[in-house]
């Protein structure tokens, strides 16, 4: 269930179409060696790596 933030923007601007290939954050995070946000996280998945 996304966190009221990403809920809220959903209701205003719903995601695109179509499935996006799940991201592998634990290997995301080892590669940047730090940990991202879980909010940011949640809204890569939810939106892909677009532009607004």
């Amino acid at each position: 269930m996304p966190n009221d933030s990403v809920a809220r923007l959903i209701e205003l601007v719903p995601p695109p179409g179509g499935t996006r290939p799940a991201l592998d954050w634990e290997s995301v995070e080892a590669q940047l060696d730090r940990t991202l946000p879980d909010d940011y996280k949640e809204l890569a998945d939810v939106y892909g790596a677009g532009q607004f």
